[in-house]
């Protein structure tokens, strides 16, 4: 029983060819389409699935006055309202060179695709924060032309309702062009379960200059945690999202450029901030970046840990677990949660299982390009970089993801995806998020990596969901087949799809 996305184009006058496929393929502007036609998802209750309906101008020039996608009717007469679907224009970004090469070596399993331009940003149908469509910009959703021989795919999301009975259900997707109108009937199974409203892998994604109601929302409805979210949104957000983390913005100014930190700050001030937040939220303090190396700090963290536990927050830094930090001398771990580079983490390490023993929790991160294996959420890396983090933590005992930076904005990100980060070129990193005012949007708009990271998030719901059951082993024998550590992961997205699908039968069967 699966969501199954099957074409059926109605014949026009004039045939416009149109297809769906999933939503990891990268469709190229110019050419013949070049994925399937036929696309299996998963989708439980309270779950968002994606997939994309790609217009193809082969008979002559179009101009596309509209997409649109009706109810879901079920068998039973069950219904899923069409506002559960979101539609985006995809828009296409120029990758003018490719990460720098200085990481490279004759062995590495998992390289950049060239050069070129790539579908990345999304330009939303209807804007979230107003319910409308954006207003009148540079980039509109609607309408658009199709000079011939190019293509132009419409990424889709749905959202399952929380309520919605389980079966199968039927859509009709609408094209009105100049060349007539062509339907694409979309056929849906819903599982008979639902995800968590809170996810299972816990995330934080630095948002700092993007800190508006609208990016928070964008971020939590894609099941990541902001970083940075205003005192007066967070009623809201708490409410709407069973938000369950809260980030304090102490900072020592450490980080392995820069080895020397700022005294702790006072427990009145902490205390000050503490307040800010609801009671039940877990607190977290990233007081240290990349530290790894540098022992001198040690003492001054320690102090920094103590400062924050009498108040109850969690320490976060991003290094690999060392033994001295294990205890900050008041029986509690100097770091809460490790944050750890694919290039520095080893299972093997005795401080591993020393910090996981302590209560300790370990959180995987990436950034630029550092070694050849491990996934990278560079734009011209392949679709699967960014969704296979799930399974990955799944399989290695990660319980949460960071990520730096969402909106690091050099230059016209609209146009080129040429990021210079201080040690390189590294196109697209730092920058998952698109400044909203040049399609008219009140709040930024999502990328297709986004929305991939999210799939990803849901992997690692559905194993927790069969782990909760009591069956996690059967659940992680699957993970291990495509994901087993950042050295041996699977790069084709069918076999991914393909454990998600095994794991939601087990689940069915309780």
């Amino acid at each position: 029983m699966l969501l199954l996305l099957l074409l059926c184009v109605t014949s026009c006058k004039v045939r416009a060819d149109v297809s769906l496929t999933n939503d990891m393929a990268r469709i190229a502007k110019q050419g013949a389409p070049n994925s399937p036609i036929l696309t299996e998802l998963d989708a439980a209750k309270g779950e968002t699935v994606s997939f994309q309906i790609v217009v193809a101008a082969n008979a002559g020039d179009m101009h596309v006055s509209n997409v649109k996608v009706s109810d879901l009717v079920g068998s039973s007469g069950a219904r899923i309202p069409a506002k559960s679907f979101s539609l985006f224009r995809e828009h296409y970004v120029v990758v003018p060179a490719s990460s720098d090469e200085k990481w490279r070596r004759p062995t590495d399993s998992n390289l950049p695709d060239s050069p070129g331009t790539y579908p990345d940003a999304l330009i939303p149908f209807i804007d979230p924060s107003t319910g409308k469509p954006p207003t009148p910009s540079k980039y509109a959703p609607l309408p658009f032309d199709i000079t011939v021989g190019q293509i132009q795919p419409i990424f889709v999301d749905l959202t399952i309702p929380r309520d919605a009975a389980a079966g199968d259900y039927q859509a009709r997707c609408e094209i009105t062009s100049n060349l007539g109108l062509s339907t694409a009937t979309l056929k849906a199974h819903v599982w008979d379960f639902a995800l968590p409203v809170r996810p299972s892998c816990r995330t934080l994604m630095d948002n700092r200059s993007e800190d508006s109601l609208a990016a928070a929302q964008l971020l939590l409805d894609n099941r990541m945690m902001p970083f940075r979210i205003r005192p007066s949104d967070l009623p809201i957000l708490t409410k709407e999202y069973d938000i369950d983390l809260g980030y304090l913005h102490f900072w020592s100014n450490a980080d392995g450029r820069h080895p020397k930190m700022d005294p702790a700050p006072s427990d009145a001030s902490v205390r000050k901030a503490v307040g800010q937040f609801q009671g039940g939220t877990e607190l977290i303090d990233y007081p240290a970046d990349e530290i790894t190396g540098h022992p001198e700090l040690y003492p001054d963290l320690r102090d920094w840990a103590r400062v924050m536990h009498r108040e109850n927050v969690k320490v976060l830094v991003t290094m690999d677990p060392v033994k001295e930090l294990i205890d900050d001398s008041s029986g509690k771990p100097a770091v809460d949660i490790w944050c750890i580079l694919p290039l520095l983490y080893n299972p093997a390490d005795d401080a591993v299982r020393l910090a996981r023993q302590k209560g300790g929790e370990i959180w995987q991160y990436t950034a630029l390009a550092q070694e050849g294996y491990s996934p990278k959420w560079l734009l011209n890396y392949p679709a699967i970089d960014f969704r296979i983090h799930g399974l990955l933590s799944q399989s290695m005992g990660f319980t949460g993801l960071l990520y730096w930076r969402m909106e690091k904005y050099d230059g016209d990100v609209w146009v080129a995806a040429d990021a210079v980060a201080p040690y390189g070129l590294y196109p697209g990193d730092g920058q998952l998020i698109y400044p909203g005012s040049p399609c008219g949007a009140v709040g930024p708009v999502p990328s297709m990596r986004l929305k991939w990271i999210r799939d990803g998030l849901n992997d690692f719901d559905y194993v927790q969901i069969l782990k909760d059951m009591g069956r996690g082993a059967e659940a992680l024998r699957l993970v291990d087949g495509v994901a087993h550590d950042f050295h041996t992961w699977s790069k084709d997205p069918s076999r991914v799809e393909g454990v998600k699908r095994s794991i939601a039968l087990l689940i069915e069967k309780k």
